[in-house]
């Protein structure tokens, strides 16, 4: 087996220069800024870090960065209003990620089910954000509490 170490910091620098050099290209021929829209839902501490390294990568680049913050309490009407918007636009965003805070039920957290107050039909509105052209990735921390009546 041939076996090659690889320099992770030069490969990503390489990437972001070549990623740099093609957005000065579509500056250049549409007049229009690339970019990145962030719409993050809860105040999850590893959520956070992530856009902040994915926003301070973005403006390295060269490209615009839009972020939208959310409550972790958000309503469907609130997240659809603001992923309308986005599209109305014209803002690049492909993929709307829900942290388990902003979709769940929390009063039953480990039962994995949607806050029927807040979302009453999630079908329905998983269906929306496809119908904008959004994926939609929906994800729970796998965890358990100290005195759960279950285990």
């Amino acid at each position: 087996m041939n076996e090659k170490i690889i320099d992770g910091k030069k490969v990503s620098a390489e990437i972001r220069e070549k990623i740099k050099k093609f957005g000065d290209i579509l500056i250049k021929e549409s007049n229009r800024t690339p970019g990145l829209a962030v719409v993050l839902v809860g105040e999850n501490p590893a959520s956070r870090v992530y856009v902040k390294n994915k926003i301070e990568k973005t403006k390295e680049v060269g490209f615009n960065s839009i972020e939208h913050r959310l409550d972790e309490n958000v309503s469907e009407e609130e997240l659809l209003s603001v992923v309308r918007d986005i599209r109305r636009r014209r803002l690049p965003c492909d993929t709307i990620t829900l942290d388990g805070r902003a979709w769940l039920d929390t009063s039953t957290r480990f039962t994995f089910e949607w806050d029927a107050t807040r979302y009453p039909n999630p079908a329905k509105t998983v269906q929306k954000l496809k119908d904008m052209n959004f994926k939609v990735c929906i994800w729970e921390y796998s965890q358990t509490e100290d005195e759960n009546t279950w285990a």
